[in-house]
């Protein structure tokens, strides 16, 4: 299996068990304003798994042995917005050691990834 069909797998299961095999224990999530960490990130997408958040498409852009750079588009029902989201993850040891995330609001009309 793909690191990404890994991923895509996690999600759509909404398993934070299988998110929490498949990350570092170095990890950490590259953000505009600070860090975050694997114990907090865990946290918010047990979040996001609780109901707000529908993914609607997953396309892989590149894999390799050290990087995986994909997108996924979900809606946030509390907003009734779209987002596009450029995941970009660089690995270790075959575990998810750093992402940066570039997210961008898109047209409620969006259905999926071209």
């Amino acid at each position: 299996m793909t690191k990404f069909d890994r991923i895509v797998k996690a999600i759509t299961n909404k398993d934070p068990e299988i998110l929490q095999g498949l990350i570092h224990p170095d990890f950490m999530l590259i953000r505009e304003n600070g860090l975050v960490s694997k114990d907090e990130q865990l946290e918010f997408l047990q979040k996001m798994f609780d109901g707000d958040t529908e993914w609607l498409d997953f396309k892989c852009c590149y894999e390799d042995e050290d990087t995986l750079v994909w997108k996924d588009l979900l809606y946030i029902k509390s907003e009734d917005k779209k987002f596009l989201v450029t995941n970009h993850e660089a690995f270790k040891d075959n575990l998810v050691w750093r992402i940066m995330l570039n997210p961008k609001e898109v047209s409620k009309e969006m259905e999926k990834i071209s």
